[in-house]
C-alpha cells in the first residue's frame, strides 16, 4: 500500500460534536490532513451547526482539519444576494478555507428554486473569485437518478430521485459551466468526478475548456462507469492527476475500514464487486498517487490550514444563531449550537 500523505478533500460532519469520531476513522485509515464541509443547504435541520462544528475541529486538530462553509438559505427559496455575500465574508474572516456548494444537488436546487448562473450568486461568486476562494461543488447526482426504475431501494429511501419537477441533468450542468465562464478564476473542484465518467471525451473536454475547474474522486457512479473502458480512463487519471482530488465522502455514518476500501481501488490492482459490476482497480502509480493523495490537495486547499478568528468566534456564535432564527428547526440548531465544545 502506499506510504506517502494522503488527504481527503470530501468529509462531512452534520451536527455538535460529531467532529471527533469522523476524524477518528481518517485517521484509522491513513489519512493525515482533511477538509470538513458544512451540509446546511442539504438539511434544514443542519442550518449554520455544520459549520461552526467544523471550525470547531479547526481547534481541536489545529494544522489538519481544514473548514468549508455551506451556504445558508431559508427552508424554502434562496437567500438574497446580499446575504450570501454577507455569510462568504464572515465565514472567510473567520477562518474557513472555502466554501461547500450543494445547491446543484436536484432536490436542493429545487428548494432553492434558482439556476446556479442565476444573477442572485454573482456578488457572491465574484467575491469568491476576487479573493482567490476555493469551492467545492456538489453538482446534480447520477443520470440515472432522473429514472426511478434504475434505483436502488436505498437511493429512492435517501429521497435521492430526482423525479420530473426537479430540473435535467443537463440543464443543471450547463448552469454550472455557465457560471466558470463567467468567473474564470474561480478555483472550483466538482465533487463526485461532476458525474461526467460516462463519457472521456467529456472529461477531457471540461479540464481543457475550465482551466480552474478540477474533480474530486470522491466515491458515486464513475468507477462504476469506468469500469468497462479501464485502461483508458487508467491513462486519464494518471495523465489529469494535477486536476484531481481524493475524496471519500466520510462522516461519522462511514464504516471503519471505509478509507482503506477508497484507497485500495486506486493503489491495487485486485478485482473487486462494486455497484453491481467487478471492478479491477487502478494500481496507479506512485507519482500519480502523489498527486491525487496530497498534491493536487496543497494546490486547492494550501499546504496548511487558515487559523481561526478565535476572539471573533462569540460574536459569530451569536451571528449564526441569528441567521437560522426563521427556520422550523431554530430551537434545535440553538441547542446544538449551546452544546459545541472544542
Amino acid at each position: 500500500m502506499y506510504q506517502g500523505e494522503i488527504c481527503d478533500v470530501h468529509v462531512h460532519v452534520y451536527h455538535a460534536g460529531e467532529g471527533p469520531e469522523a476524524v477518528r476513522k481518517l485517521h484509522a485509515g491513513g489519512v493525515s490532513r482533511y477538509v470538513l464541509l458544512g451540509t446546511g443547504s442539504y438539511d434544514v435541520s443542519t442550518r449554520g451547526i455544520s459549520n461552526l462544528e467544523a471550525l470547531y475541529q479547526k481547534l481541536r486538530e489545529p494544522g489538519l482539519c481544514y473548514a468549508f462553509a455551506s451556504i445558508d438559505h431559508p427552508d424554502t427559496g434562496t437567500a438574497t444576494a446580499e446575504s450570501m455575500l454577507e455569510q462568504v465574508r464572515m465565514y472567510h474572516a473567520m477562518g474557513f478555507d472555502g466554501i461547500k456548494m450543494i445547491e446543484g444537488k436536484p432536490k436542493t436546487r429545487l428548494r432553492t428554486g434558482k439556476p446556479l448562473d442565476d444573477p442572485v450568486y454573482e456578488p457572491m461568486l465574484s467575491y469568491l473569485e476576487e479573493n482567490d476562494i476555493p469551492v467545492l461543488s456538489h453538482v446534480n447526482d447520477p443520470r440515472y437518478f432522473w429514472d426511478k426504475s434504475k434505483m436502488n431501494a436505498f437511493q429512492i429511501a435517501a429521497g435521492w430521485y430526482a423525479g420530473p419537477e426537479c430540473e435535467s441533468f443537463e440543464t443543471v450542468r450547463a448552469e454550472a459551466l455557465h457560471t466558470m465562464q463567467r468567473h474564470p478564476k474561480l478555483r472550483t473542484v466538482f465533487a463526485h468526478f461532476f458525474f461526467a465518467a460516462g463519457s472521456i471525451a467529456e472529461a477531457e473536454y471540461i479540464f481543457d475548456r475550465y482551466p480552474n475547474v478540477s474533480f474530486d474522486l470522491t466515491p458515486g457512479t464513475h468507477y462504476m462507469e469506468m469500469a468497462d473502458e479501464r485502461g483508458a480512463w487508467r491513462e486519464l487519471l494518471i495523465r489529469r492527476a494535477d486536476r484531481l482530488l481524493y475524496g471519500t465522502d466520510s462522516s461519522i455514518r462511514a464504516a471503519d475500514g471505509f478509507q482503506r476500501a477508497c484507497q485500495a481501488i486506486l493503489e491495487t490492482d485486485d478485482v473487486i464487486p462494486y455497484q453491481g459490476k467487478q471492478l479491477r482497480c487502478f494500481a496507479l502509480p506512485d507519482d500519480t498517487l502523489d498527486t491525487l493523495y496530497h498534491g493536487s490537495f496543497d494546490r486547492f486547499c494550501g499546504t496548511a490550514p487558515r487559523p481561526v478568528n478565535t476572539a471573533a468566534l462569540p460574536e459569530f456564535l451569536e451571528w449564526s444563531r441569528a441567521l437560522v432564527a426563521d427556520s422550523a428547526a431554530a430551537e434545535q440548531i440553538r441547542r446544538e449550537m449551546d452544546a459545541l465544545r472544542i
